[in-house]
């Protein structure tokens, strides 16, 4: 009877064991499996994390680029307000400009040549001016009459006229050799434009 009470608890022992490591392998088995989930879990999460980044860095870049659209709309306004500027500036009337004439001279000159072999004096409205040989004496006076004459030369002497702006010339020169002595002679040349009057022998 003890024999069989025996053997019946070993089989029952037995029936426990083989209960309990089904029961282990099902637990393993489990725990395989939410180790593989965490791992699939992980990999989502990291994968998720990638793609996020990614958008981020796209959504930077449309940022940007539609701050570069921007600053090209504003320069492209400001252009077109130029533009309209210099639209209305070509539109606007053209006023003539007109030249002022210039005043008429009203101061001439007097111009003594002296190629005489001697000096000179001449006066002209009453003001004595010496003339070296071989010199050229410029007056300025009014237009108009004017008095001139050389001391030298009697003959000289007169009231003469110059137009505005010109130049009236007087060259005193020496006489031919068959008179001696040699004397001044002269000739004027009236109303010359300056600077061409010439003052050769």
């Amino acid at each position: 009877m003890k024999f069989l009470l025996s053997t019946a608890f070993l089989f029952m022992c037995a029936g426990l064991s083989q209960a309990q490591n089904k029961e282990a392998a099902k637990i393993d088995k489990v725990l395989e499996q939410l180790a593989e989930i965490n791992k699939s879990v992980l990999e989502m999460k990291k994968e998720q994390n990638a793609k996020l980044a990614k958008h981020e860095s796209d959504i930077k870049k449309l940022q940007n680029a539609v701050k570069e659209q921007d600053a090209k709309i504003e320069k492209l306004h400001g252009e077109i307000v130029e533009l309209r500027k210099t639209v209305a500036e070509l539109k606007a009337p053209v006023v003539p400009v007109v030249a002022k004439s210039q005043p008429a001279p009203t101061e001439s000159t007097v111009r003594v040549c002296n190629v005489h072999n001697a000096p000179i004096t001449a006066v002209i409205n009453g003001l004595s001016y010496p003339v070296l040989p071989n010199a050229t004496l410029n007056v300025g006076v009014a237009a108009g009459r004017f008095s001139f004459r050389v001391v030298e030369i009697a003959s000289s002497a007169g009231n003469y006229s110059v137009e505005p702006g010109k130049t009236w010339g007087y060259k005193v020169y020496t006489s031919r050799p068959q008179i001696s002595p040699p004397v001044p002679q002269f000739v004027p040349l009236v109303n010359q434009p300056p600077p061409h009057f010439g003052c050769g022998r």
